[in-house]
């Protein structure tokens, strides 16, 4: 067996931290069962249903747009919207959904989040679908820490826009985001394992 030499094990480890801590997203809404908290069900044409939340905690970045219906094979968009200058900022898709399964899809390229701003997650679609839909829910449902929920937003519209109405304490989707915070610590670990890497090149 090649022995490996010890320079080599410890700048690896560092490495394998970093990565483990800044690979698994914290899905706010992933636990939670739209069934059995009484979601209701509606099936319309040409819509976008999601939730508004701000951001209270420097360097989030959405990794992963995720969401969970009440129907198997519809054909969805899954989007991330600037509250603040009304602009898309990502999307994933089409999805075909999978009923009453939380779906999570990572992004191509990661989204940084401003402290103290104002985005909005949603499903859209342009045909006919099905979406889950109930208020007055436990409070899991309204996350608050990092993310802070604001309010519903929707529109009724068969092209992809700015979702101007809103419901105050609904779920309506339901669709959610995946983070992380790599934060000071995990960067310099990253940063010194990929030294690392290059060294022993």
């Amino acid at each position: 067996m090649k022995k490996i030499p010890s320079k080599s094990i410890m700048f690896a480890i560092p490495l394998l931290v970093a990565t483990s801590a800044i690979a698994n997203p914290f899905r706010p809404l992933e636990n939670l069962d739209p069934v059995a908290d009484g979601f209701n069900t509606n099936t319309v044409t040409g819509w976008f249903r999601g939730w508004e939340f701000t951001v209270a905690a420097d360097d989030i970045v959405v990794t992963e747009l995720g969401l969970n219906t009440p129907a198997t094979g519809d054909t969805v968009m899954l989007e991330l919207w600037d509250s603040n200058t009304q602009q898309k900022i990502a999307s994933y898709g089409p999805v075909t959904t999978v009923a009453n399964t939380w779906q999570y899809f990572t992004l191509d390229n990661s989204v940084s989040l401003t402290n103290g701003g104002m985005y909005t997650v949603g499903i859209f679609s342009e045909g006919t679908a099905s979406y889950f839909y109930q208020n007055n829910l436990p409070g899991g449902w309204y996350p608050s820490g990092d993310i802070n929920y604001q309010t519903m937003r929707y529109h009724n519209n068969t092209f992809s826009s700015w979702p101007t109405s809103t419901l105050n304490g609904y779920q309506y989707g339901v669709p959610d985001i995946g983070y992380v915070i790599p934060g000071p610590a995990s960067a310099a670990l990253l940063a010194l394992g990929l030294f690392a890497r290059r060294r022993r090149r």
